[in-house]
């Protein structure tokens, strides 16, 4: 525990080695960089993620990552969080993600010779190169975890006019679920 006093809700991130840390630091990289967030807390109840300064590199965005709720936050923007949690620890709920700015893809699996998402004239354009005779369908999820839109992929292109933001893609039939996190600036 990072403090012996039990009623303190206890936020913590995890090292390469996995030790958990009250302060983390890591060298400065060009790539796109995610940290694993934990937390402790003794009671059910609402709690809220806050962040008091950013002193970061302004060509990067920052997002806090809600796993549970599939609810990303660009924390640039919204500086606080609130969320419910029952008692205990846990050590995977949350995620920070560090990307360049502009578009930016992480694939939650190795499945990203499957997809290619573009950014035009106010479109996204989600191209695969899924067999779509297997009956795929998709569903979109902006920021806050609400479904944008969902059907059937009938061809090797989908085009959904769409602001620029923070979204989730998923891709399923029967047998395969593919995952893709998405951002657009």
């Amino acid at each position: 525990m990072l403090t012996n006093i039990t009623y303190i809700p206890q936020l913590f991130s995890f090292s390469e080695d996995n030790y958990q840390l009250s302060i983390n630091s890591f060298t400065k990289s060009d790539n796109n960089k995610t940290i694993n967030l934990g937390y402790i807390v003794n009671s059910e109840n609402s709690y809220t993620i806050s962040v008091v300064s950013l002193n970061f590199n302004p060509l990067y965005d920052i997002y806090l990552e809600d796993v549970l709720l599939n609810q990303f936050i660009n924390l640039k923007i919204q500086s606080s969080y609130i969320f419910h949690s029952t008692s205990g620890q846990f050590d995977s709920r949350f995620k920070i993600h560090f990307y360049p700015i502009g578009l930016n893809v992480s694939l939650v699996d190795n499945k990203k010779d499957y997809l290619n998402i573009q950014y035009n004239n106010n479109a996204l354009q989600i191209f695969t190169n899924l067999d779509i005779e297997n009956k795929y369908f998709y569903k979109i999820y902006d920021i806050h975890g609400s479904l944008i839109t969902s059907d059937k992929i009938n061809s090797k292109q989908i085009l959904i006019k769409q602001p620029k933001g923070v979204y989730l893609f998923n891709i399923y039939n029967n047998y395969n679920t593919y995952n893709m996190k998405f951002i657009v600036q």
